[in-house]
């Protein structure tokens, strides 16, 4: 199965990129927007991963968890990647923190004797919010994109890390929760 490791957004972030989405969409056929529901915060990657994987990875993820407490993140700031003027992926900023830094960390470097490599890449959190499949209205949308990018969205308390499952179908990823792991589960 095809999986990942993520924090789920809160209902208050959720709705306001709704909010956002739903002023944006209008403005171009050749983005496909994410659902609210299918927001996340990617940790890690972790393509595709055998059934007889999943209990040691779940090992690490509670072991993981249990030892750092639950903390707050930012959802501010918008852009897309690769650049704004040449987008593939719209996204939501997430205010980097310690305690995110700490979680990533922790979480990339457990996964390494399970034989899942290092990203290559920087840490940069964000939720996607959409996906670029065309350049209809691509201008308009990158240029109101660039007017979000002081804006802010809400918190995320973090209690907990999802493993996921995604799905892909012809409209577009569905995600299934794995195992949920609670930050601080040792500690009382």
């Amino acid at each position: 199965m095809r999986c990942f490791i993520a924090i789920e957004p809160s209902v208050s972030v959720q709705a306001a990129v709704r909010n956002c989405v739903e002023q944006l969409a209008p403005l171009s056929r050749d983005v496909r927007w994410v659902s609210p529901e299918g927001l996340h915060l990617t940790l890690k990657f972790l393509g595709e991963v055998s059934d007889a994987r999943i209990p040691g990875i779940s090992a690490l993820l509670h072991s993981i968890c249990s030892n750092l407490s639950p903390f707050s993140i930012a959802a501010a700031g918008a852009g897309a990647f690769p650049k704004l003027h040449h987008p593939h992926i719209f996204w939501i900023g997430i205010r980097k923190s310690e305690a995110l830094e700490r979680l990533w960390g922790a979480v990339e470097d457990g996964l390494v004797p399970l034989n899942f490599p290092r990203d290559s890449r920087c840490f940069a959190p964000h939720l996607t919010i959409g996906r670029v499949k065309g350049m209809h209205g691509i201008p308009e949308t990158a240029s109101r994109i660039h007017t979000l990018e002081n804006g802010f969205f809400g918190t995320i308390d973090v209690q907990e890390i999802r493993l996921m499952q995604s799905i892909l179908r012809p409209s577009g990823a569905e995600y299934r929760v794995v195992g949920s792991y609670t930050l601080g589960s040792s500690t009382s």
